[in-house]
């Protein structure tokens, strides 16, 4: 990975505050639990750049090329019992998964 030199331009923008105190970001903090802070900023600023070639790729074969709709509610509909059939866990795991079920799939069905 390259080392950039990135700084924080928008950290006291009112905007950037609005975003993780009243906005989207402070539900995704709640949701996920995560602890956000400048702290380690220098140590994880590098991963600005790093990009997900395999979803990018998703994107341009079947977002881009299909109707969007119909793909997403696909999706929707299978991906739970597919993404299982695809990878290879562990009966415990698979078990933790299944239990998980009803909580995983209204979570993506909302998205």
């Amino acid at each position: 990975m390259n080392r950039f030199n990135l700084q924080p331009r928008f950290k006291d923008s009112p905007h950037f505050k609005d975003f993780w105190t009243k906005g989207n970001g402070k539900q995704l903090i709640r949701f996920s639990g995560a602890e956000v802070s400048f702290k380690d900023f220098e140590k994880f600023s590098p991963y600005f750049y790093h990009i997900d070639e395999a979803g990018d790729q998703v994107v341009k074969d079947i977002y881009l090329t299909k109707n969007f709709t119909r793909h997403q509610e696909k999706l929707k509909a299978t991906f739970v019992t597919e993404f299982l059939k695809v990878m290879k866990f562990p009966k415990v795991q698979k078990n933790c998964f299944y239990k998980h079920k009803k909580f995983l799939t209204g979570w993506i069905m909302t998205y």
